[in-house]
């Protein structure tokens, strides 16, 4: 009989370890897991549903199993405990070691997702189209959606759909059928380091998908057609573009272009991505995972334009990300955020731990803004303070955005609770 592979995902909470670790447990291998966030909070619903579908978790300062091999991701310092067996992975090597498994017969075509901003939509939306056509596909991607892949994995026997992140460099370690390229601008890296690593990619694909602002950007290929009525009943303009993104790399696997639009029609959204997480009284609370200057001007254009008020809860993700942000965060705000009772609350910096450098605040992104209502508050008590009082004085949407940090949902749906008060 042969012996089961041992995996265990240090910070298997995050958004690219947990459906990983799903896929893997899902696939015959033993997965355990560790996630600093579960020890402080045992209610977190990420370690319910991982201990629900049979993943053993441990303390994070325990030791890992014996025989196992730790899989990490960038977040995880050296000096972890679960670093200490010796024997360890990057998350970019045990996903392309998935991939290479799911595809190894050549039976199954790939679909990779990469961009700046859009790819997790994009790849949920293509899922999405995928199972409600009957081509039950595999599904790796940084976010949830309700009916179909909870916390972004589902595991079929069909074409194989991934988002592939460019942030550390593990772009370069894949070769797709199928290439999808949502946006093109500077993140996690220098401009012209995205450019060459999205370049590559495509060129080591079969086929591509290109939106039309990365096509400007790479000087290549050719852009996919716009929908052009809406699919899906979702908010944001950008969402039409990972829309058409989802419609075409559907059809490039054989699914034709009316049958991919009408599945769209009862695509439910990924969470966190601009989610309505309530509507009542004239005001909407939306739940959004923008976190670089570019997705929370996509995203704020989009509300601004279609709520007359709105109210908008941010936490910065990190405190290196903070200080390359900060003033290009401040400056969207300051352009999207005008009027009498629209205004900004800056929650502290989420810290996740580690060895991060903590040498600035919140306060370095408040002063970054100008002439608008941007408060810092100390808390999610505080900021549920502010939702309450424009809640009972405007009418428009309260956005609770940024990354990483698990407890921005759960602040999300306490306002959403207040707004049924009122």
């Amino acid at each position: 009989m042969k012996t089961k592979k041992i995996y265990y995902f240090a910070g298997i909470g995050g958004s690219g370890m947990l459906p990983l670790g799903e896929l893997y447990h899902r696939s015959g291998s033993l997965v355990f897991g560790c996630d600093r966030a579960f020890d402080t909070d045992p209610d977190d619903p990420r370690k319910k549903y991982l201990e629900e579908i049979g993943i053993g978790l441990y303390p994070e300062n325990q030791l890992p199993p014996a025989d196992s091999v730790t899989v990490y991701s960038t977040a995880i310092e050296s000096t972890h405990p679960a670093m200490a067996n010796g024997k360890a992975i990057h998350r970019s090597d045990a996903l392309k070691q998935l991939a290479d498994l799911l595809l190894g017969d050549g039976s199954h075509r790939s679909v990779m997702v990469v961009g700046s901003s859009g790819k997790t939509s994009t790849a949920c939306m293509l899922g999405w189209i995928l199972e409600k056509e009957g081509l039950n596909p595999t599904i790796y991607a940084g976010s949830g959606v309700s009916g179909l892949a909870p916390w972004g994995a589902r595991l079929g026997q069909g074409p194989v759909v991934l988002e592939v992140d460019e942030s550390d460099g593990s772009i370069e370690k894949f070769s797709p059928d199928i290439a999808v390229v949502t946006s093109v601008t500077e993140d996690h890296k220098p401009l012209g380091e995205i450019i060459r690593l999205f370049s590559e990619f495509i060129g080591k694909s079969n086929d591509c998908v290109l939106s039309q602002q990365s096509v400007g950007a790479l000087k290549l290929g050719k852009a996919c057609q716009t929908i052009q009525s809406p699919a899906s009943k979702l908010v944001g303009d950008f969402n039409r573009i990972n829309e058409s993104l989802a419609v075409a790399s559907a059809e490039c696997l054989g699914v034709s272009r009316k049958a991919a639009i009408n599945a769209l029609s009862g695509f439910p959204g990924a969470k966190r991505r601009l989610e309505i997480v309530a509507e009542a009284n004239g005001i909407v609370v939306l739940d959004d995972f923008a976190h670089n200057p570019e997705k929370i001007d996509a995203s704020l254009s989009s509300v601004c334009r279609k709520y007359e008020d709105v109210l908008v809860i941010f936490r910065p993700h990190g405190y290196a990300p903070t200080k390359m942000h900060h003033a290009n965060w401040g400056k969207v705000f300051s352009e999207r955020l005008q009027g009498e009772k629209t205004g900004l609350v800056l929650l502290p910096i989420f810290d996740a731990g580690g060895t991060a450098v903590r040498e600035v605040t919140s306060q370095i992104v408040q002063d970054s803004c100008h002439g608008i209502n941007a408060e810092l508050a100390s808390d999610y008590a505080g900021a549920l303070v502010r939702a309450n009082s424009f809640i009972a004085c405007a009418r428009g949407a309260i956005v609770v955005m940024g990354a990483r940090d698990p407890g921005l949902p759960v602040l999300a749906r306490l306002i959403a609770d207040q707004l049924h008060t009122h």
